[in-house]
């Protein structure tokens, strides 16, 4: 059970005690470091023992900070999971005015070359707003090989995005078109220009060039943006390429804020950056169900994705290889007991 705790006035030494009480196999790391525009980078990085792991980097949407409850749940599923602010936190800017690449690249670099994670290449998850960078790291990063865009675009927004020598400009919004009800919950579904639209083409994200492996999940009843339509959009690019190489989770009556299981369904929330609620959208079993089912695919996805070996699982999933290798050949398991020494990564699964 994951349990959260909403704290304004706690450093970060109090949250990693805290967290370490919590959940004692997951091993918790702070990180600070420069980057090429000489901001400070916070993130925090979380393992699910001493490894090394397949790595993660995790990214949430248009409320900024650091988010970390959906990183920490991907670590206690055995994967090395970078939780990354990218405005509003710390020496970041507090608002979304300008996106450089090479802040993500530089990022991305740092996971690869931690020792406690292995592998040449690492994921990316993130939602809403994050899907623009994320389908942007895929796209112009080369060690970014696996891509999952919940509730995502398929054009950059809200600020430009800039790599090198060239920029992606922003999709417009016009919030002119919101409507309002009496209950005073704003409905932007069509305040977002449509990225379809040839003259916004150049607002698009060439997702054509990535050569890694993409997952698209959405609501399809999103009130947020038509994240299903724009998943749709991004598939269609990526065929007419001659690529093969995605996946879509499409959920009749979900809406946008799709989280892992048992996370609480929000048909309405405030937007931190406008400062009003916002209708989100879903219906609550449809919402629930997509949660429940998304999750375990989107490690499937990491999984396959980033090429794991089974012999060299961590201990998650390595229960999860047992269980499904006993299911497979139709035995009967009455119990199983999974031992981990820390220390040494030995990993010792007993059927009886």
């Amino acid at each position: 059970m994951q349990l959260l705790l909403a704290v304004k006035d706690w450093g970060m030494n109090e949250m990693k005690r805290v967290k370490s009480m919590l959940n004692p196999h997951i091993v918790l790391t702070y990180c600070r470091f420069n980057n090429p525009f000489h901001r400070l980078v916070h993130c925090s990085l979380s393992f699910p023992g001493e490894g090394p792991f397949l790595g993660v980097i995790d990214m949430f949407g248009e409320d900024g900070g650091l988010v970390e409850y959906r990183s920490s749940l991907l670590a206690s599923r055995g994967f090395a999971s970078l939780a990354l602010p990218y405005f509003a936190f710390g020496d970041l800017p507090p608002a979304m005015s300008e996106f450089h690449l090479e802040y993500f690249e530089e990022v991305a670099n740092f996971v690869i070359r931690h020792p406690k994670v292995r592998g040449s290449g690492v994921g990316v998850t993130a939602s809403g707003k994050g899907s623009d960078p994320a389908l942007s790291m895929i796209t112009f990063l080369p060690q970014v090989i696996a891509a999952v865009s919940v509730s995502g675009c398929c054009a950059n927004t809200a600020a430009p995005l800039s790599y090198k020598d060239f920029t992606i400009p922003a999709l417009a919004y016009d919030m002119s078109r919101d409507q309002i009800s009496e209950t005073a919950v704003f409905d932007i579904s069509e305040a977002l220009d449509d990225p379809l639209d040839p003259a916004n083409s150049q607002c698009l994200i060439p997702v054509e060039k990535a050569q890694g492996s993409f997952m698209f999940v959405g609501g399809e009843d999103d009130l947020n943006w038509k994240s299903s339509v724009y998943a749709m959009a991004t598939m269609s690019c990526l065929q007419q390429s001659g690529k093969s190489n995605y996946n879509l989770l499409s959920y009749p009556g979900a809406g946008h804020q799709i989280d892992p299981p048992s996370s609480p369904f929000c048909p309405v929330a405030v937007n931190r950056v406008l400062g009003v609620p916002i209708l989100g959208g879903g219906e609550l079993k449809a919402h629930c169900h997509a949660q429940e089912d998304s999750w375990q695919k989107i490690q499937d996805f990491f999984l396959d994705a980033l090429k794991i070996k089974t012999e060299k699982k961590c201990p998650a999933l390595v229960l999860r290889y047992l269980c499904e290798e006993a299911q497979s050949h139709h035995f009967k398991i009455w119990s199983l007991l999974l031992c981990s020494d820390q220390k040494k990564n030995n990993f010792v699964g007993l059927l009886i």
